[in-house]
């Protein structure tokens, strides 16, 4: 299955729950055969440009530094891409969700 994340900073070593919650969560998966593909926010990632970190694999996308506008466009940017199956660690990211 291939499974892509959005609404969340990063992985690995980003601060924050989510974060956390990503790191611990996603190997697990992808350990059980899976594709995972992680979608982070290069202004967290920048000194760490790393393409696949314990089996998922990380994909740099813009994100402009500001509170208002990080999560909501790095999310609109994010889900350009296809994916097979789509998880959002933000409630109010729903809100780009095409339907």
């Amino acid at each position: 299955m291939k499974i892509f994340v959005t609404g969340t900073r990063g992985i690995p070593d980003i601060p924050g729950g989510v974060e956390k919650h990503c790191q611990e969560l996603f190997p697990r998966i992808a350990a059980k055969g899976h594709e995972v593909l992680l979608c982070t926010r290069d202004s967290y990632v920048i000194d760490k440009k790393i393409d696949e970190w314990r089996g998922v694999k990380l994909i740099n996308c813009y994100a402009p530094r500001r509170k208002s506008f990080e999560a909501i466009v790095h999310t609109f940017i994010a889900l350009q891409r296809p994916a097979g199956i789509a998880l959002m660690w933000c409630i109010l990211m729903q809100l780009v969700l095409p339907f």
